[in-house]
């Protein structure tokens, strides 16, 4: 088989592809079994789409000698056919990454994951304490007390 779509998901998956022989393979596969699977039907190549847990499992495959592409869902959307399934879904994968000008997302590090994972961390703490800065501010006027805009200003000073 030369190439495998995964429709990644919680606790199952789908996966679909052609053997060289012709057979479409498309089955629903449980977490526990994704991995041998996958070594069963001896793909170059695995696909899918780049989204929660698609780094952590382009990593697994990768360390088994799989070729690993990544393809952000917007550029799998298009090749979605009716209603939408994990089978739907899984087809489409495989359809937009025969495409010769398909753009693939670079695979992550466990490092790169864990230096996103700090930024968005920070991002959402700065955030939630603008959001609470703004909210103590009007909670204040509503008691006449006016504190100037901006987290550095806001801050109690001691004068004494």
């Amino acid at each position: 088989m030369h190439m495998l779509a995964i429709d990644l998901g919680k606790q199952s998956f789908h996966i679909y592809g052609i053997s060289d022989d012709g057979e479409v393979v498309s089955r629903k596969v449980g977490r526990a079994k994704l991995v041998d699977a996958v070594s069963r039907l001896r793909p170059q190549l695995v696909a899918m789409e780049a989204c929660a847990s698609s780094h952590h499992w382009g990593r697994t495959f990768e360390a088994l000698g799989h070729d690993v592409r990544l393809i952000h869902p917007r550029f799998v959307k298009p090749f979605v056919k009716g209603s939408k399934n994990d089978a739907v879904d899984a087809e489409a994968i495989f359809e937009a990454a025969t495409r010769p000008t398909m753009r693939f997302v670079p695979l992550k590090s466990v490092e790169q994951q864990d230096l996103q994972a700090l930024h968005r961390t920070r991002d959402r703490l700065v955030v939630q304490r603008t959001a609470l800065i703004n909210h103590t501010r009007g909670l204040l006027a509503e008691y006449g007390i006016v504190m100037p805009a901006g987290a550095s200003r806001s801050a109690c000073r001691s004068t004494g």
